[in-house]
């Protein structure tokens, strides 16, 4: 897989639904390897900085790792590419890190206010319609 990500790198791939080095992160944190997977998911953004899937990934990985500053900077900016009218479960994911399990110091507190702008009333809890 690997092998495959570097080729589509290499040679271009944007015209593939979901690029082969997002797969390969997808794979690497369902294999528990949180780590492995953030570096690929931070490959991937580097070529698409603001795919979705990619974002989502990179702050799940983070968060896997206990880097509850990262995660919530790639929620942040998921965040603040979805626009305010945003009804993506995967939303209130960041706005639960945000609210639980990051601290309310003052350096964290204006990630937290750009994160809770994307909120809107009517965003799901992950997993639920």
């Amino acid at each position: 897989m690997r092998a495959a990500a570097d080729r589509q790198d290499k040679n271009g791939g944007e015209s593939v639904g979901v690029p082969a080095r997002e797969m390969l992160a997808d794979m690497l944190l369902e294999l528990k390897r949180p780590a492995d997977a953030l570096a690929e998911y931070k490959m991937v953004l580097k070529n698409s900085p603001n795919r979705f899937d990619g974002l989502l990934g990179a702050a799940r990985s983070a968060q896997a790792t206990g880097d509850t500053g990262t995660a919530q900077s790639f929620y942040a900016k998921l965040a603040g590419i979805c626009g305010s009218a945003a009804d993506r479960p995967e939303l209130s994911r960041g706005q639960n890190l945000s609210r639980q399990e990051i601290a309310p110091h003052s350096a964290c507190r204006a990630v937290q206010k750009v994160s809770m702008g994307c909120a809107s009333g009517s965003l799901r809890s992950e997993g639920r319609a």
